[in-house]
């Protein structure tokens, strides 16, 4: 008679154990799918300043995905998690800022005090594309018509060890030193940039050709945003780029929107070709195409389609022909419309939605 309570205070206690334990696995799962299908905005930071000042912003508004993506993308995805390859690898990438521009290097010293990492990590960030340690895709297209020049690229990269999709960001430096003010588009730690366009309306994108050869000149990433910080004019940017320091193969549009004008440059054994945009358009994938049109897909696409305004660009880089399924951003400049649209977020990116922001403020 006197067991029957704790029987029955037992059984009671072992329900709620067990509701409780439902209602966890179903808590977790929500959080899990929630995770999965989030959508998160890029991240934004406007920075000025001299170079000190700009990487001192830029490391304490960035720190902490700074170092997410120094842990998980370049320590374990890109150097394999292996402490040798990552010491060999940061010790490279510091033997290279000798070859930086003084103002980029000040920057990136700057940066890695604020965010508290090592420089030679931020380095590395910044130069393992040129040391060989990594091979993507991307897409770029500019096309002109009736004054209105659409700069376009779809950045088609890995995942950045799962991180891709939370670690876009847009950031906006105004230097105070004379250089041109600019917004790129890129992840957190890049002094350099992959997409990139200034006050005066040049822009820059970066698609990959080839691999790195390991060399320490300057790299592309920083390059890129040299040009645009002091070059105002396609001629300008022209001659930077066909007497480029000797460096890893690369193909990087450059549209010019006061002109109208845009060429795709492509160096490939020491050699930089210049295709001029032709027929309202001038558009590259990652093959070395020299000066001959029409030769891939994306070309093909683009005389089909007749793309002049916004929703032909975006039905261009979402076109299953030219999108790839690693598609982490896709990146619309308007300099006359004063715009940005940027798909992020998902992957691939470009099948989803744009998000819009003005260009400069």
């Amino acid at each position: 008679m006197t067991r029957a309570p704790d029987k029955s205070r037992l059984a009671n206690w072992t329900r709620r154990v067990v509701y409780a334990g439902l209602l966890l696995v179903v808590l977790m799962t929500g959080v899990v799918l929630g995770v999965i299908w989030y959508k998160p905005s890029p991240i934004q930071v406007a920075l000025a300043g001299d170079s000190r000042e700009l990487g001192t912003g830029y490391g304490r508004k960035l720190r902490t995905p700074m170092h997410l993506v120094t842990r998980f993308y370049l320590d374990r995805v890109v150097c394999q998690g292996s402490p040798k390859l990552i010491e060999g690898s940061r010790a490279a990438a510091l033997r290279s800022l000798s070859n930086w521009p003084p103002e980029y290097r000040n920057e990136l010293n700057a940066t890695a005090v604020a965010a508290r990492i090592p420089v030679g990590a931020l380095a590395f960030g910044n130069t393992f594309l040129d040391l060989g340690r990594a091979r993507a895709g991307c897409r770029s297209v500019v096309l002109s018509h009736s004054n209105t020049v659409f700069h376009a690229h779809n950045l088609d990269w890995d995942n950045l060890g799962g991180f891709g999709r939370w670690a876009t960001c847009i950031v906006r430096r105004n230097p105070t030193d004379g250089r041109f003010a600019t917004v790129s588009v890129g992840f957190p730690g890049m002094i350099g940039a992959l997409d990139i366009v200034n006050e005066k309306g040049l822009a820059l994108s970066f698609n990959q050709l080839g691999w790195g050869k390991g060399g320490t000149n300057e790299p592309v990433f920083i390059m890129l945003r040299r040009i645009a910080e002091t070059c105002d004019s396609l001629e300008a940017a022209r001659t930077n780029l066909l007497n480029a320091p000797q460096g890893m193969p690369f193909i990087i549009t450059v549209s010019d929107a006061k002109s109208g004008r845009g060429s795709v440059f492509e160096r490939i054994q020491g050699r930089v070709a210049e295709r001029q945009l032709q027929g309202g358009f001038v558009a590259a994938c990652n093959a070395a195409q020299g000066t001959n049109f029409g030769t891939t897909k994306l070309d093909q696409l683009l005389t089909k389609v007749s793309a002049s305004d916004l929703s032909g660009v975006r039905q261009i880089l979402a076109d299953p022909e030219v999108l790839m399924e690693c598609n982490i951003y896709s990146v619309i400049f308007d300099f006359h419309g004063n715009r940005l649209w940027l798909a992020s977020g998902e992957v691939p990116a470009a099948k989803g939605r744009y998000r819009e922001y003005p260009l400069f403020r």
